[in-house]
């Protein structure tokens, strides 16, 4: 009877540990910021609806390890493209739409919006949503 218990508990806690990595790697692969890729960057101007998010998290990525920062102007437009044109986040300079937002209800959307210097520097960079 003992015995028979211990093996039950062992399956027990495999399933759990299987559970447990199966969301783990939900988790990694939907929601860690990606590097930025270039191609990645523009396809996804073709699928706003992308289930993995790449634009958002490669925005993640962008601002997380300060890349945008102290670039110019020019070389934003030559990694990121010209952005769309809204009339949403006036008092930021650049402003890319990244999708729907990211969640069980995706009411809004998200932007990446950079705020540039007097002489056209990238000062401050953030993923906003509206």
């Amino acid at each position: 009877m003992v015995r028979h218990s211990c093996d039950r508990m062992k399956k027990v806690g495999i399933v759990a540990w299987a559970i447990i990595a199966a969301l783990f790697a939900f988790y990694m692969i939907t929601s860690v910021p990606f590097p930025f890729v270039q191609a990645w960057w523009h396809a996804a101007d073709d699928d706003p609806h992308d289930r993995f998010s790449k634009r958002h998290r490669m925005a993640d990525w962008l601002v997380m390890t300060g890349a945008l920062e102290g670039l110019s102007r020019g070389e934003v437009l030559a990694k990121l493209g010209q952005p769309p044109p809204t009339a949403k986040f006036t008092d930021y300079d650049l402003v890319y739409h990244l999708g729907d937002e990211r969640g069980f209800l995706s009411i809004d959307s998200e932007w990446l919006v950079m705020r540039l210097s007097q002489s056209g520097n990238v000062t401050e960079s953030q993923v906003i949503r509206d």
